[in-house]
């Protein structure tokens, strides 16, 4: 670094230097004070960045568990879907056993139904009520 305090001691025997100097110590005084600027900003950029980084994390504390939390109903929903299709399946299959035996009823009734006329045609009539 240079000491420009050494340099203007032997310098402000010339005349011509000493504004020279006053220039170069100036400027040396604006470059500390734009160097302490740029430390202090670049000290709250990292404040910053450690609150957004602490409110990411936050988020992430909260969005993480919501995740889990779908992939677990999507599990569930896949279970049920698959549950509902069974169900669906063995619905059918009692709906047609179910229309196999209303056919049946149905023959039956119709090849009785005979039977039944003729049988209550030979039955003698009621006695008239007093």
């Amino acid at each position: 670094m240079i000491h420009i305090e050494h340099y203007h001691d032997h310098a402000c025997e010339h005349a011509a230097c000493c504004p020279i100097l006053a220039a170069i110590s100036d400027l040396k005084g604006t470059i500390m004070q734009s160097l302490d600027d740029i430390k202090r900003e670049v000290g709250e950029t990292k404040a910053q960045n450690a609150q957004i980084i602490a409110a990411i994390t936050g988020l992430l504390g909260v969005v993480q568990p919501l995740i889990e939390a779908n992939a677990a109903a999507k599990v569930a929903l896949e279970a049920a879907q698959a549950a509902l299709a069974a169900s669906a399946a063995d619905t059918a299959a009692i709906e047609a056993e179910l229309a196999t035996a209303a056919s049946e009823l149905d023959a039956t009734q119709a090849a009785v139904q005979p039977a039944v006329e003729a049988a209550l045609a030979a039955l003698p009539p009621a006695p008239p009520v007093p």
